[in-house]
């Protein structure tokens, strides 16, 4: 008889619909481990949290079938979230991300996708996919003072275990300038960053999902529960920088991280009950004997005149 993986015993007990709680037991785990194992799962796509805010929870199996041969991947990934690398939840969407600089001197001619004038300005565009970057619209802003080009990427995904995306999306501007310069022979200026930050990350638990479809749901201004048309697809929005995101990325190792140190906690204070019971049980049979000692009975003194 081959012996089963936890992996493939806790992929069917999941599916015969028993709790988290009483998995563990069967294969052995602490609580932590157990709730990564079950979120690798997840997001792999083999099950769906009917209850993820309540604290016994039930999977529920996908149309995704479980194969023997995902054990070494599903094992890399636990070892790789007991790390704090989250490979499905640590992306955010920087949206709308914009810079300017300052045109100089143009040497050659620019074949420009539409042109159209209004107030004082000419405004000419075209846009560049980048093959490493994706799509990028190039806007120059002509005045009769002031010759300035603005470059537009509309969605970028960042890995947020790699810090702040505020040096990279600057790097990348940088980078799409200096290709302007040596492709148009131009000189370029003063770059700037000329939109706020704007990042967000996708709800994936069902009751937030609900709530934001309903409504939106700001959290003390630093960013919002929102579900924004025509798609109404629910997601995290910041305008007050990256932070707010991170924390509500990382949260979730924390508590895992806390439930493991909670654990930990529990089984050495076990232990220490334990030492107190027999210390105890030791100091008890010490007095025991001290007390023997003092209840011997004291016979009269033989040279004392006792009357």
């Amino acid at each position: 008889m081959v012996k089963k993986s936890k992996w493939q015993t806790t992929v069917a007990l999941a599916t015969e619909g028993l709790p988290a709680m009483k998995i563990r037991k069967v294969i052995g785990v602490d609580k932590a481990t157990m709730s990564r194992m079950l979120r690798v799962l997840t997001d792999l796509g083999y099950f769906n949290c009917e209850n993820p805010r309540d604290k016994v929870k039930f999977y529920m199996p996908t149309d995704k079938k479980y194969s023997p041969d995902d054990d070494i991947v599903l094992s890399t990934m636990l070892q790789e979230k007991r790390r704090g690398i989250n490979h499905t939840g640590c992306f955010i969407d920087c949206h709308a991300q914009a810079y300017t600089v300052r045109i100089s001197t143009m040497g050659k001619e620019v074949r420009w996708d539409n042109e159209w004038q209004t107030r004082g300005c000419s405004h000419r565009i075209f846009c560049k996919t980048f093959t490493d970057i994706g799509p990028i619209s190039f806007h120059r802003i002509t005045g009769e003072f002031s010759d300035t080009l603005k470059i537009s990427f509309s969605h970028i995904k960042w890995n947020v275990n790699r810090g702040s995306p505020e040096r990279y999306l600057s790097n990348i501007a940088r980078k799409v300038f200096g290709w302007f310069e040596t492709e148009y022979d131009a000189r370029l200026i003063n770059m700037r960053k000329c939109t706020g930050d704007h990042y967000s990350i996708p709800v994936r638990d069902p009751g937030l999902v609900k709530a934001a479809q309903e409504k939106v749901i700001d959290y003390y201004g630093e960013f919002q529960l929102d579900a924004s048309p025509p798609e109404k697809v629910p997601h995290f929005e910041s305008k007050r920088g990256f932070d707010p995101l991170r924390r509500v990325l990382v949260y979730p190792d924390r508590v895992d991280a806390l439930e493991n140190r909670v654990d930990r906690l529990e089984s050495e204070m076990a232990g220490l009950r334990q030492d107190m019971r027999v210390f105890m049980l030791e100091i008890r049979q010490d007095l025991s004997e001290i007390k023997k000692c003092f209840l011997v009975p004291v016979r009269p003194d033989d040279l004392r005149d006792v009357a």
